[in-house]
């Protein structure tokens, strides 16, 4: 997928990523958002700030950390939306030339469909592949 050539709905996609994660104020590089493009045309979104060095007390439970994905998926959820069609991740405030999604999110969007197709920045370009073939932050 080339940007020159990205559907509305793509760029609609990653543009509703971008400002989830800048609704949470500042501008800290490692912001994560996530949007959802869903069967009836709707997208929803989450972002979440880095967490640091704290430890996640639901990590600790046995309990899936909350990511971005997953406050999107209860937005999506919460509206009772259709099926998840795509996902994007971003970054808002990153200057780097590949965002990857975090652990969780990358687990909560494989955990829906290993060939969910995803949009990355990937090398300064935003690409789409299925979620599966995408590697998590490491």
């Amino acid at each position: 997928m080339d940007e020159d050539r990205l559907t509305p709905a793509l760029g609609r996609l990653i543009d509703q990523a971008k400002g989830a994660g800048r609704q949470l104020g500042g501008e800290d590089q490692a912001i994560e958002a996530v949007a959802l493009l869903t069967d009836d045309g709707d997208i929803y979104s989450g972002a979440t700030l880095p967490c640091g060095d704290q430890v996640d007390p639901a990590a600790a439970s046995g309990v899936p950390p909350r990511s971005a994905a997953h406050l999107a998926l209860e937005r999506a959820r919460a509206a009772r939306a259709g099926e998840v069609l795509a996902a994007a991740v971003a970054a808002p405030y990153s200057s780097a030339e590949t965002v990857l999604p975090t652990v969780a999110t990358y687990e909560r969007l494989v955990g829906l469909d290993p060939q969910l197709p995803l949009v990355i920045k990937q090398h300064g370009r935003w690409v789409m592949l299925p979620a599966d073939k995408v590697s998590p932050a490491s």
